[in-house]
């Protein structure tokens, strides 16, 4: 849902796909997403990130 200082998934989503990396992560995700399930809705490249993952660049 909407909120005025944060984006939500739809509008991360309309990033990537301006931006178009080859990868993304989204961090600070709201506790009411199920990790597994938001996930599984989210194109190949994207994905939630969480604790203890470690990206090499």
């Amino acid at each position: 849902k909407p909120h005025p200082a944060h984006s939500n998934l739809e509008q991360s989503l309309a990033w990537v796909k301006r931006l178009k990396p080859r990868r993304a992560f989204f961090t600070h995700i709201a506790h009411e997403l199920g990790h597994e399930e938001t996930n599984a809705m989210l194109p190949p490249h994207v994905r939630l990130a969480y604790d203890g993952l470690k990206l090499e660049l």
